[in-house]
């Protein structure tokens, strides 16, 4: 194992020493390469040392100094020395680096407000318990800093998955944002002003109700008259202890529309209007005979 080993191995790039607050630097997501040389003890000892190793690069000096837009190039080979002190037993090995040349760009920071996806983020209650009203997030947005170039390609930002399951009362969640550098890989100066939001989510206990509500009828020819079997539809729907005894028939519409078409023997049942409140489970009859009346 104390023979001489050449190998080749990619290492990330951040750049640090910049006012992150006033910069964004727009570059591609860097791997650099390189050809290493070391004995077999210290080759496998670097598979486990440097497995996460990245290569940090001050960039401060060239910041400063450098027009907002303006290409810029620095030659690794120039930080040599600092770049190895990112590595381990860096002295008791040679490096070449296969990319000399790292290019990047330097704007002027932007930021800009997005909400948070929740497609991705599943919510199962206990028994007779169910969400009442909307899902809040707090923030209802967050910031996101990065060049305006890089800020004009968001789409959206989502919440990681996950599954909140059992709920039986109202309560609040801290969830974790997918980090910006999965979802735009190419966009690496973008970041959040926070990478968690809060969720609340309320919740009531639900009961089942049935409401008898009368059937409205629509025609386009307004001189047709008919009768309808049954005249009326009963609506079973869920609704929160709290609401029961405030569900009143008026306020549901059910309706049906006579189109002229004599093939037909039965009508639709529609709902056109019921309470925010409740959840719908059932019309019945979903369909009524008609009989026209000459």
């Amino acid at each position: 194992m104390s023979d001489t080993y050449v190998y080749e191995q990619s290492y990330p790039l951040e750049f640090t020493g910049y006012n992150k607050e006033k910069y964004a630097l727009v570059h591609d997501n860097i791997m650099v390469p390189m050809k290493l040389k070391s004995t077999g003890f210290q080759y496998l000892y670097s598979l486990v040392a440097d497995r996460n190793a990245k290569i940090l690069l001050d960039v401060e000096k060239v910041v400063d100094e450098a027009e907002l837009g303006a290409l810029k190039a620095i030659s690794l080979r120039s930080c040599r020395h600092d770049i190895c002190k990112e590595l381990s037993f860096v002295s008791k090995k040679e490096i070449e680096f296969l990319t000399d040349t790292v290019r990047f760009s330097v704007a002027k920071r932007q930021s800009r407000k997005i909400k948070p996806s929740l497609k991705d983020v599943t919510f199962s209650f206990a028994p007779q318990c169910g969400v009442y009203g909307n899902v809040e997030l707090t923030p209802d947005s967050v910031i996101v800093y990065g060049s305006s170039e890089s800020l004009k390609k968001i789409t959206d930002v989502k919440i990681k998955p996950c599954d909140i399951s059992n709920i039986s009362e109202s309560n609040s969640y801290e969830l974790e944002l997918e980090p910006l550098s999965e979802i735009y890989p190419d966009l690496p100066d973008l970041f959040y002003s926070s990478d968690k939001v809060k969720i609340h989510v309320p919740v009531e206990r639900y009961t089942e109700l049935s409401v008898l509500v009368p059937i409205k009828f629509y025609s386009s020819d307004s001189l047709v008259d008919v009768r309808l079997y049954p005249e009326s539809v009963e609506v079973l729907v869920d609704v929160a202890l709290k609401d029961y005894k405030s569900i009143k028939p008026h306020m549901f519409t059910a309706s049906v529309e006579y189109t002229g078409d004599l093939t037909r023997d039965a009508l639709s049942v529609g709902l056109s209007k019921f309470p925010s409140t409740v959840r719908i489970k059932k019309v019945i009859p979903e369909q009524v005979q008609y009989v026209i009346i000459k």
